[in-house]
């Protein structure tokens, strides 16, 4: 767990594995200040251009839930909710600040941190101390931003002015109270702006003091329940969030068999409609569940090692029916790139590159990689480095300590295993394991070259083709291990794994198949 100092910058993905976390502050200050702690969600251009993103004590969280105000846990005096799944795309950077309401400067403080948390662990904490400032009525303590990837900063910025000039700083607009308004004082909260928000706003009513959903007048003590940032009365307010929780136990139910119809996504749009909600804030607020559903389904294409084109038509179908932008699926969509390229190798579409090493005539080389040969003798097992090439007859091992040539003629059958492949050859010399960055790509090569060669591309004879994993057995896995993997709980980048391998007689059955992460995956290598 890092102990962060004023200005240092780490990557989240250092120190957390999922996309949901905590941030908690605290503040102890001595009696008589208060301290109001909030949180403010700002575009590319660090602004707050929409401020139904910034989460104070009277805005609790924001449309899609993304960001939620939790109050006082354990003892400390603040503590946020945060989806980064969430999240729309404006949205690129989370800013944590502590404001002092009243009388009282930051320097009188005694001491307070800005700590992250992942399912109730500490993952990093940022302390900073009254001592730290002079007479700033305001702090930056930290900040969630996204620059190639989420990183957390810790900021320790004091700020001159109070909650209203940091609102100003962040480019939103204080709304000042009419003559006929109760008059304010300095224990509320200024108001943003809010933006522009046609495809939002029903047109039942455009009228300044009235509610944009039912279009009645919200009256002068309307005006204190009032929901500025949607322009919702609390009536309307209460049953559009009554309607988003009913729309989202109707979309996990229809996606719970790994397949959502056509009938089902009428369904669920016939429930906004039928709500009067509005299409865009629905999706935003499942947009943790669609990435999830997104995964799933690309999780269950990826079972057999294939991908037809059907199902790659389905994914972008699906991505844009759900209305999940880019920038979000992108390692997503990273995936299903790859599992294309794979395909392709599968069918016969080799790459070419250029070899290290001199070939001989006609000879054309279609894979090189840097390969570990697990060499098991009688007493010990001993590892020869080395490079892996493999060309269009025959496979070299190339290593400063020796090295040797496979016929394709030689080769039986080669299994991909987490982190190496095993070939197995009619020959001794280099018969056994291979440890490789990338065992899928390497074994479907080398399993499309032995075919070509062999006259059999269009009749797999490894066992890609007996590995299949039933559908029944893929939904049936899923549905039990709860899309987690079940070693560490992790819900991205899944794969389905023989407890039993494969190559060792295993079935493809829900008793012997499971979900791993990758990463749990590579770490089990071919062991039972």
């Amino acid at each position: 767990m890092p102990d962060l100092v004023r200005g240092q910058k780490i990557k989240l993905s250092d120190v957390c594995k999922a996309t949901c976390l905590q941030v908690e502050l605290s503040v102890d200050a001595p009696v008589g200040i208060i301290a109001d702690i909030s949180c403010f969600g700002l575009d590319i251009q660090d602004k707050l251009s929409d401020d139904r993103y910034f989460i104070f004590y009277n805005q609790k969280s924001s449309p899609c839930r993304s960001i939620e105000s939790l109050g006082s846990k354990n003892g400390d005096h603040e503590q946020f909710q945060i989806d980064l799944s969430r999240l729309p795309s404006a949205v690129r950077k989370l800013v944590f600040v502590v404001t002092i309401d009243g009388d009282g400067v930051m320097s009188q403080i005694h001491k307070g941190y800005l700590r992250l948390l992942e399912q109730s662990q500490e993952a990093a904490r940022f302390s900073f101390s009254g001592s730290d400032f002079r007479e700033e009525k305001a702090i930056i303590a930290g900040e969630i931003y996204f620059k190639d990837v989420w990183r957390l900063s810790a900021v320790g910025q004091g700020f001159n002015g109070g909650l209203s000039a940091l609102l100003k700083h962040f480019g939103g607009e204080e709304i000042n109270s009419s003559p006929d308004s109760p008059s304010s004082d300095s224990s509320q909260i200024p108001a943003a702006k809010p933006p522009s928000r046609s495809s939002h706003i029903s047109e039942v009513s455009k009228k300044p003091n009235s509610c944009i959903r039912c279009g009645k007048d919200i009256g002068f003590f309307g005006r204190f329940s009032f929901n500025k940032q949607t322009g919702r009365c609390n009536k309307c307010e209460g049953e559009v969030q009554k309607a988003l929780y009913q729309f989202r136990q109707q979309f996990l139910k229809f996606c719970e068999d790994g397949v959502l119809t056509d009938q089902e996504w009428e369904n669920l749009q016939e429930t906004i409609r039928h709500h009067r909600i509005d299409r865009e804030d629905a999706l935003a607020y499942v947009r943790g569940d669609a990435l999830h559903f997104l995964e799933r389904t690309l999780t269950l294409a990826f079972a057999d090692g294939a991908l037809t084109d059907e199902e790659e038509r389905d994914f972008h179908q699906l991505q844009v029916k759900l209305a999940v932008p880019d920038n979000l699926a992108a390692p997503l969509l990273k995936r299903l790139s790859y599992l294309k390229d794979i395909t392709e190798i599968s069918q016969g579409h080799l790459p070419t590159v250029q070899p290290s090493v001199g070939l001989e005539s006609e000879e054309v080389c279609h894979l090189e990689t840097p390969a570990t040969y697990c060499k098991v003798g009688a007493k010990a097992v001993k590892y020869l480095s080395g490079r892996l090439i493999a060309t269009n007859k025959q496979l070299h091992f190339v290593s400063p300590k020796g090295g040797w040539r496979i016929k394709m003629v030689s080769i039986m059958r080669v299994d991909e295993l987490p982190g190496e492949i095993n070939i197995e050859l009619s020959v001794k010399t280099g018969n056994g394991t291979y440890n490789v960055e990338d065992p899928l790509k390497v074994s479907s090569v080398i399993d499309a070259l032995v075919r070509i060669y062999k006259r059999q591309m269009l009749i797999p004879q490894t066992k890609r083709a007996s590995r299949l994993i039933p559908h029944d057995v893929r939904i049936a896995v899923w549905q039990r291990d709860q899309g987690k993997c079940v070693q560490c709980g992790a819900t991205q980048y899944l794969e389905y794994d023989h407890i039993i391998p494969h190559s060792k007689g295993g079935a493809n059955t829900t008793q012997n198949v499971q979900l791993l992460c990758r990463k749990c995956n590579l770490s089990k290598g071919g062991r039972i």
